[in-house]
């Protein structure tokens, strides 16, 4: 698919043509190999051993994953930031899963040893006087502020590439500094180009100071840049807006560490310690991919319950979202 330079509406040189036979060619001589060992593992009765890896997630999870990780502990050498596949591989082939079983002399970089350093003492590494530091910058009202895209392979609206992200929906808390709460949403839900019908809630919406909290900074300023460079008559609003980002994660990546993240920052992994009476497991809609396919399905229903359906999943989705950001600040606060 050309990516470069095909826009919606004109999709003639949708599709790029390329000559690849001389790299298919170069495969043929190992795919009868290939065939001959899959027939002799299908006559035996014991299942292959292999090693679990990387591997067991790529191109897609493993359908087996689930049986062959059955022992595998939550604080695994999986867990372990950036940790080369070559390194994870040394160590299952010395059956060595548990962080505890790691030996003292096993290479490291210094954040992979400070996360392991940190299982090992399963005591969070906080540091308050920065956390506090950091907050007292922020300007109320402060906006908690998400938002979920597609990225169609065939691009749908006016000057959009093939997998261009374009964003259908928003949820954003606004958070008052006398502890008031207000929350404002846009789902768009008919089969025609959101972007405008967002743009115009959130001039409705975002107010003209605070700071606007975000997880995950780069997102949300690439796609609101984009959307000014598509609407440049908005584009002035858009980028104050982009201005006043400020990324929530970068808390977690600084100066909050804990054993129970796993690793990981995600909103997903932090949001259960900070603030276990939330969660995204009582949802319908659990991540953002699946968002993405829900919005895809709601657009073309026709049935107005299953619709209508549809759209209270997605939007109790994104409001977790924001919700989530609003209860780890004030939870932040307290520490």
């Amino acid at each position: 698919i050309n990516t470069e330079d095909c826009f919606f509406p004109h999709l003639e040189n949708l599709f790029v043509f390329e000559d690849v036979s001389d790299r298919v060619n170069s495969r043929l001589e190992d795919i009868s190999y290939k065939i001959e060992d899959i027939k002799q593992i299908l006559t035996q009765y014991l299942e292959p051993q292999v090693f679990i890896g990387k591997h067991c997630n790529h191109p897609h999870a493993c359908n087996f994953k689930k049986s062959c990780w059955k022992d595998i502990p939550k604080a695994s050498i999986f867990t372990i930031p950036r940790l080369s596949s070559n390194k994870i591989d040394e160590l299952v082939q010395s059956n060595i899963f548990d962080i505890e079983d790691i030996p003292i002399d096993f290479e490291l970089t210094p954040k992979q040893q400070n996360y392991v350093d940190l299982v090992l003492a399963n005591h969070p590494d906080i540091n308050s006087k920065e956390i506090q530091k950091v907050l007292s910058h922020l300007k109320y009202p402060l906006h908690f502020f998400d938002i979920e895209t597609h990225n169609p392979a065939i691009p749908r609206f006016n000057g959009l590439k093939p997998y261009e992200q374009f964003i259908f929906q928003y949820s954003c808390h606004i958070l008052q500094k006398d502890g008031s709460v207000q929350h404002y949403e846009y789902l768009h839900t008919e089969y025609s180009d959101p972007r405008i019908y967002v743009i115009q809630s959130l001039i409705n919406h975002i107010q003209s100071t605070g700071t606007i909290v975000v997880y995950h900074k780069s997102f949300e300023g690439s796609i609101l840049t984009k959307l000014g460079n598509a609407f440049p008559e908005y584009e002035s609003f858009l980028l104050s807006i982009v201005n006043r980002l400020w990324d929530l994660e970068e808390i977690f990546k600084k100066y909050y560490k804990h054993p129970y993240f796993y690793g990981q920052t995600s909103i997903k992994k932090v949001l259960p310690v900070l603030v276990p009476s939330l969660s995204y497991d009582i949802l319908d809609i659990k991540r953002g991919d699946e968002a993405q396919a829900m919005w895809d399905l709601m657009i073309n229903t026709v049935d107005d319950s299953k619709k209508n359906k549809i759209i209270q999943n997605l939007k109790d989705y994104c409001q977790l979202d924001t919700l989530a950001m609003v209860k780890i600040y004030q939870a932040l606060l307290k520490v």
